[in-house]
């Protein structure tokens, strides 16, 4: 009955190609409703230029293709463990364990992306000018802030 069985059948490259190619087609779809969900945090005047829209796209897409990248295998091989390689199903209980550990491990991974896309976002900076603003301006912790 658990649902990572298909995840435990795929070699990790197979589940982190997976996560990858689901990630960057979401991230591209999404894009607009998340600028909008930051901007309306942030108090910030909502736009329709595309320009604006799409900022911080390429980030926002490497993001999240990492985050899927290695959530897919992740939970992959926490279910392998899970099952003692057997064929057995998991119990939704263990499915539910190993998808958390995935992408619990996955979340200390990408926390600095999602802290570049917010405030390329927010200032309009190049992808290379965010970090370095947010490092020399805060120091190199707050780029796990979040965490």
């Amino acid at each position: 009955m658990g649902g990572s069985d298909g995840f435990s059948r795929l070699t990790p490259l197979q589940n982190a190609a997976l996560g990858v190619s689901a990630g960057t087609i979401e991230i591209f779809a999404l894009q607009p409703m998340l600028y909008c969900k930051n901007a309306t945090q942030q108090n910030l005047p909502l736009s329709i230029n595309p320009k604006v829209l799409y900022r911080g796209v390429a980030m926002s897409a490497t993001n999240m293709a990492i985050i899927t990248g290695t959530q897919f295998p992740l939970t992959g091989a926490i279910s392998k463990l899970m099952s003692g390689g057997s064929n057995e199903p998991l119990s939704d209980g263990q499915t539910i364990a190993a998808a958390l550990c995935g992408g619990g491990i996955s979340g200390i991974i990408c926390c600095p992306m999602e802290l570049v896309v917010i405030q390329q976002q927010r200032f309009g900076l190049s992808l290379l000018q965010t970090p370095r603003r947010i490092v020399s301006e805060f120091g190199i912790a707050t780029m796990m802030r979040g965490v």
